[in-house]
């Protein structure tokens, strides 16, 4: 009988810790279905910035900086910074780039889509990725046809 009772006492054990261990912490808390922050590029493909891709024929593109404008109507505005070498350009000037896309976010998961796409237009997107109060993560690609990895923006504001 006693030998039960202690059975039973490691079963109760056992399940009490696999129960919490189920429920540990996942993290950042989600951001909601809409957000009103700044995130701004920390790291691609587990590099600081600046990161530079080489393209061949002395092709280079540097990002520089990369920001993402939550505003809470669902538009996001995208601010990018880059170097571009070659193509007409010989990056002595940093090149701005500025957009402004639609976004939706459903739990941990963002989507992000060009706003408006006018029709027969060639248009990027849409890209997806992981948000929370801390961070944004994105796929990241350089060049057109190859990834250079996960961009992670950082929240600023």
């Amino acid at each position: 009988m006693n030998l039960i009772r202690r059975s039973r006492s490691v079963f109760a054990a056992t399940l009490f810790a696999a129960a919490s261990i189920g429920c540990s912490d996942p993290g950042p808390d989600p951001v909601g279905p809409s957000v009103e922050s700044v995130y701004a590029a920390a790291t691609v493909g587990g590099n600081t910035l600046p990161v530079t891709s080489r393209l061949g024929s002395g092709h280079e593109i540097t990002l520089i900086a990369d920001t993402l404008e939550f505003l809470s109507n669902g538009d996001v505005r995208r601010i990018t910074i880059l170097r571009i070498i070659g193509a007409g350009s010989d990056g002595s000037a940093p090149q701005r780039f500025s957009s402004t896309w639609k976004y939706s976010i459903v739990g941990r998961r963002v989507t992000i889509a060009p706003h408006p796409c006018p029709p027969n237009a060639l248009c990027v997107g849409p890209i997806e990725g992981d948000i929370d109060a801390d961070r944004v993560v994105l796929p990241y690609s350089m060049n057109l046809g190859s990834t250079a990895g996960e961009l992670v923006l950082r929240r600023v504001s």
